[in-house]
């Protein structure tokens, strides 16, 4: 009974169909899309042979023909009634459940097409239906495919449909035109929708479009241009007639032939297209421009881009620049689309290496209106990607062809140097812009956002008056008023200005104008500034009842405030309430943790960190890396320093090129290692001819390295140069507490008190607070003189500090190293008396900082553990060794910061910082070693070695005299043979090793450390005596091989004498036996030669407890020192070779010595 049935659904079909389609329209838009095809591209059934995305020579096949996916039949139909569904093949009819089953058979995720009704929507009508209007039927098929399975439809078309959700960066086009050709070979296309199958067509379109930046050949973008085209076939045979389908149908034509690479014929359908529509159809010409900017470009030149460009900017050159009218008011589709073609301008733009080249080329070519066009959108680009410093060279080019960038591109340009902090280049050339005389809103907001960043009170209340003046206020200036006074800390002008906004009418109604969270982040960074928490805790707590949530610039303020006191704990807690509250931390969080751990001198943890932050997906920028780099060279870790360094000069990423931060962090090397002054001079001279421009600390570093040399008449002078410079304020070079304070020290250092005594009040007249370092380095000076006097002058200067109110102390606030302002002032006098071996008086300093509000630190209990080793106080010394092991313990605990990532092997160093007691444990030892306590040492070595804490040199040496002290003398020679030699023969080979290009800025293994990795070295650059001497060692080793101006090889590489001077200069804990080491062990081979054995030292032994031997005993005394001594010899042989080198040359010094001059 099929056949009966069959044949009145086919002849009710075909009576109530026609040929000819059943509207002009729909067909002349066809027209339109066939004909603007180029005819040698038109797909037939002989020519298509489609190639994959990726692979060489990899044909698909020979597709099948397009005139069987664009047929003059449909697939198969459907009776009015929605009874059967007819088979192409006539021969079979299924009931329509079986192909399009009901709701309750479909897997969840497959909608099935909606019914056959009436819809004002026509573009969300089902393909089927389209095509029963505009398709006729054909011959039947002799080959026609297997009918798919109900499981196989719903799965093409549910594969189908997910991608019509992907976006542009998920959307991949091979596995697209699978699931599109699996939908076809299916039969299933009619239950897509017309608006889904344009959808698609769009995606597929402009993910292939997105190829053309790319590295997908030529030939393969052709490919997918023929694949679009079997597409744009197929849909037109379904369109409704309606302009908008006209346009669209228009669009995807032109779009296309970019892809088949018909550049002139898609130039000149984009013109008509453009001239045809209007403003509601905008959005589907910016499409084809984008397209046509992107081919030309590849088939052509980036020149020859923006030559279209140019030529079509009376419609597109609106909606590019940031300071036209149509950037600011295009909404809806057209933002979106004009979004688009202004991203890839810039994207393009942003892959010319030397941007301001651009203009320099083409200075004969392009007249200087057009030039003008591509300097201000060169720096639109620049300055939205984060790169000012190339807009300024673009912004100079424009001024030496004598082009007039407009202001608001100059005033865009200084909104972004003061983002980049570059205030030095924002200064300059806000004040070429005020010369101008301009009175539009947008420069006096600018002037105002300027100086209110630099926390120029004076000059940011001159601009908010004249936009105030003019009735021009906005709540954005009125924060930046507040934020004037944040940056300088002023937390109670900013509390004024908040309330004088937002006052209460009365008491029981709420003021006319809400507070922003902006408002409450500036009061937040005010009371940070000052080190208020109590303040900053307050305002965070108004913020959260009146209904604000934290956002990322908070936290980071935060995060800031606890870094200033280093305080891991509280930054640990941070940063998991914002992984709590859904905000990652983001490049300038973990920026934040960086600085931290540099100011600890901790760049393991530094690195562990950088690592981790990579691993989330965090894009590290320059200024991260440079706080990567300051780790390095506040720990002296002089290999990490130029290994980050060379990382930076070698990547081709424009965000982390060289930059005055970078080379001022390089430059702090050259100081803290003792680089010689004209080391340094060359450098900075370097510099400048590399249009660096110096910052205040940058000049700090060079009048420090003066000072250090004893250079002090050239320091004075750079000082006053400095100043010169800093009375204009376009400069940004301000004389800070920074500067004098390494002036005075310097003057105090060669006995010139005077001179010293001038610059304190220099100081002080021009109203600049000294901090504790200042105050720390005076008392130094007076306590070294080692005199009465001077001891009591000290101590008199120090009690006028402390015996004051609590208030009246501003300079006791948190510093950012690991000393508290306390130790500064009161270390460098408990240094003094420990030297004189008082320690009553050490202990009465150190009573009186922690009277004053102080707390123990590592410092000031070390020097109390050697107050009481040097006058043999063994109980005392056991007492206060568990509180420093304690303090260290929890200082150097890291941890915290790793504790939510994987589990899985990680090195000790990375938990703590790992050389953090090498000091006081060389004097531990020493002094347990010298009261016969041979055990607890054996005890605490082990017990530090099990936390991960690391031994330097100094412990090593210290560990070899305390075993000879226990009369283990094999082993101590063990130590140098197979400890110390060997480290310093890895330091040798990795410090002359360096790879110009490394892969990485990580000089620390990630895995588990390898036996022969050595120890991280212990800073010591921030000490002046040690620097001067490092200074004067460099100076005569060196001779030629630090002068660069003459080494052609390498005169542009700035980290070329660092690389040299930790070779020649090492620091004074390089791996070597000391002299006192070596000087022990060889009166240990005297004695075991004299038939000795070295007897240990025990406790509460009295030298005169000699014991009386007889002949066998003292037979078997000599021949057990000669079986030492011939082991020592057989198992320690360079051990023994090293100290016979040491003989020598002591014995030539001594003769040298005792010879008559």
């Amino acid at each position: 009974m099929l056949e009966p049935v069959g044949a009145i659904v086919f002849s009710s079909l075909l009576a109530s169909r026609t040929t000819a389609g059943h509207c002009p329209s729909a067909q002349s838009a066809l027209r339109v899309v066939l004909q603007s095809m180029n005819p040698s591209t038109v797909a037939t059934s002989s020519n298509v042979r489609v190639r994959r995305a990726k692979g060489k020579g990899k044909a698909v096949g020979d597709g099948p023909s397009l005139s069987g996916f664009v047929p003059s039949r449909p697939l198969g139909e459907k009776c009015a009634m929605n009874h059967t569904l007819w088979c192409p093949d006539k021969r079979r009819v299924f009931m329509a459940p079986e192909i399009i089953p009901r709701r309750s058979l479909l897997m969840h995720n497959f909608k099935p097409p909606p019914p056959h009704i009436h819809c004002n929507t026509r573009s969300h009508s089902s393909l089927s239906l389209q095509r029963r209007r505009n398709s006729t039927l054909s011959p039947d098929s002799a080959d026609d495919p297997p009918i798919a399975t109900h499981y196989d439809l719903v799965q093409a078309v549910n594969t189908f449909s997910s991608f019509l959700h992907l976006s542009p960066d998920d959307f991949a086009l091979e596995a697209a035109w699978s699931a599109y050709t699996r939908l076809r070979d299916h039969r299933a296309l009619e239950s897509i929708t017309i608006g889904d199958f344009r959808s698609f067509i769009e995606k597929l379109v402009t993910s292939a479009e997105t190829a053309l930046n790319g590295d997908m050949g030529l030939r393969e973008l052709r490919d997918w241009g023929l694949r679009i085209q079997e597409l744009l076939q197929y849909q037109g045979a379904h369109v409704d007639g309606l302009r908008e389908d006209d346009f669209w149908c228009r669009s995807m034509s032109c779009r296309t032939l970019t892809l088949l690479g018909d550049i002139e014929s898609a130039s000149s359908r984009c013109r008509q297209l453009d001239a045809s529509t209007g403003y509601e159809e905008k959005h589907l010409v910016f499409p084809v421009f984008n397209a046509l900017f992107l081919a030309i470009g590849r088939h052509k030149s980036v020149v020859a881009a923006f030559d279209f460009l140019l030529h079509e900017w009376a419609s597109v050159g609106g909606y590019l620049l940031m300071r036209s009218a149509r950037w600011r008011a295009s909404q809806g589709k057209i933002s979106t689309s004009a979004a688009s073609l202004r991203q890839s301008v810039h994207s393009t733009l942003l892959l010319i290496q030397q941007p301001a080249s651009l203009l320099v080329d083409q200075r004969l070519v392009w007249d200087p209106a057009r030039r003008s066009l591509v300097g201000e959108l060169l720096i639109d680009a620049l300055c939205l990607e984060g790169l000012p410093e190339d807009a300024i060279d673009v912004l100079e080019e424009m001024q030496k062809q004598h082009i007039a960038p407009s202001l608001q591109s100059q005033l865009t340009l200084v909104r972004a140097l003061v983002k980049a902090n570059a205030f030095d280049l924002a200064n300059t050339l806000f004040s070429s812009i005020a010369g101008t005389n301009p009175t539009f809103k947008y420069f006096f907001s600018t002037g105002l956002y300027l100086f209110a960043h630099q926390g120029d009170v004076v000059r940011a209340e001159e601009y908010y008056e004249q936009l105030q003046r003019r009735g021009r206020l906005t709540a954005p200036d009125f924060d930046m008023l507040m934020h004037a006074s944040a940056v300088n800390g002023d937390a109670q002008r900013v509390v004024q200005l908040f309330h004088q906004l937002f006052a209460e009418s009365s008491p029981d109604k709420r003021p006319a104008v809400r507070p922003t969270i902006i408002h409450y982040t500036t009061l937040v960074l005010a009371h940070a500034q000052c080190c208020d928490f109590e303040g900053m805790n307050a305002w965070l707590e108004a913020m959260t009842k009146d209904g604000i949530a934290p956002d990322v610039h908070v936290y980071t303020v935060i995060l800031h405030s606890f870094a200033m006191r280093g305080e891991v704990d509280s930054i640990v807690a941070v940063l998991d309430q914002m992984r709590a509250a859904g905000i990652p931390p983001n490049v300038v969080s973990y920026n934040t943790v960086i600085s931290l751990l540099a100011n600890r001198k901790d760049p393991v943890a530094a690195e562990a960190i950088y690592r981790r932050a990579v691993k989330e997906g965090i894009t590290p920028d320059r200024r991260m890396l440079a706080s990567l780099m300051n780790a390095h060279v506040e720990a002296g870790s002089w290999q990490g320093v130029i290994r980050a360094f060379d990382y930076l000069k070698a990547s081709p990423s424009r965000h982390l090129r060289l930059s005055v931060d970078v080379y001022t962090t390089l430059l702090k090397a050259y100081v803290l290692i003792g680089a010689p002054f004209h080391v340094v001079s060359q450098i900075f001279r370097k510099l400048q001819e590399a249009r660096v421009r110096p910052q205040a600390h940058t000049f700090a570093l060079l009048i420090q390295s003066a000072c250090d040399s004893g250079h002090m008449d050239t320091a004075s002078e750079l000082f006053e140069e400095m100043d010169k410079l800093s009375e204009h304020w376009q400069s940004y070079l301000h004389i800070n507490t920074y500067v004098l304070t390494i002036l005075m020290s310097g003057y105090l250092r060669v006995g010139n008190k005077v001179r010293a005594k001038e610059i304190y009040d220099d100081m002080r007249s021009r109203g600049i607070q000294p901090t504790s370092v200042t105050f720390g380095a005076i008392l130094k000076a007076y306590g070294n003189e080692k005199t009465d006097e001077s001891l009591q002058l000290a101590e008199d200067f120090l009690k006028t500090l402390i015996d004051v109110d609590a208030s009246q102390r501003p300079w006791v606030r948190p510093t950012r190293g690991r000393m508290s302002a306390l130790e500064h002032v009161y270390s460098p006098l408990m240094t003094v008396y420990t030297k004189k071996t008082e320690p009553q008086e050490v202990e009465r300093l150190f009573q009186g900082m922690l009277d004053a509000g102080g707390e123990p630190t590592l410092g000031t209990l070390t020097i109390l553990l050697d107050a009481y080793r040097r006058v043999g106080n063994v109980e005392a010394t056991l007492q206060v060794w568990p509180q420093i092991f304690q303090l260290a313990l929890r200082y150097s605990q890291v941890g915290a910061l790793f504790e939510d990532e994987e589990s899985g092997s990680s090195r000790p160093e990375v938990q703590r910082q790992a050389n953090l007691l090498c000091i006081p444990l060389s004097i531990y030892v020493d002094a347990l070693s010298s009261a016969g306590l041979h055990l607890q040492i054996a005890d605490v070595w082990r017990k530090l070695q099990m936390l991960g804490f690391t031994f330097d040199s100094h412990n090593w040496n210290h560990l070899a005299i305390a075993l000879v002290r226990a009369g283990e003398v094999e082993r101590a020679f063990e130590i140098i043979e197979r400890v110390i030699l060997p480290y310093q023969q890895q330091s040798g080979r990795i410090m002359m090793s360096r790879n110009v290009h490394p892969d990485s800025p990580l000089s620390f293994d990630s895995d588990s450390p390898t036996e022969d990795q050595s120890p991280l070295p212990v800073a010591t650059g921030h000490s002046g005596g040690r620097r001067a001497a490092a200074v004067l060692r460099a100076t005569v080793k060196s001779g030629a091989l630090l002068d660069i101006e003459d080494d052609q090889e390498h005169q542009n590489d700035f980290a070329h004498p660092l690389h040299v001077l930790h070779q020649i200069s090492p620091a004074w804990n390089i791996w070597h036996p000391h002299a006192v080491t070596l000087r022990v062990l060889s009166q240990v081979l005297s004695h075991l030669e004299s038939g000795r054995v070295v007897q240990p030292i025990e406790l509460h032994q009295s030298d005169d407890s000699q014991t009386q031997e007889d002949a066998a005993a003292r037979a078997a005394r000599v021949r057990l020192a000669a079986d030492i001594l011939s082991r020592i010899y057989s198992d320690y042989p360079t051990a023994v070779s090293v100290i016979h080198d040491f003989e020598r040359r002591d014995r030539r010094r001594n003769t040298v010595q005792a010879s008559p001059t």
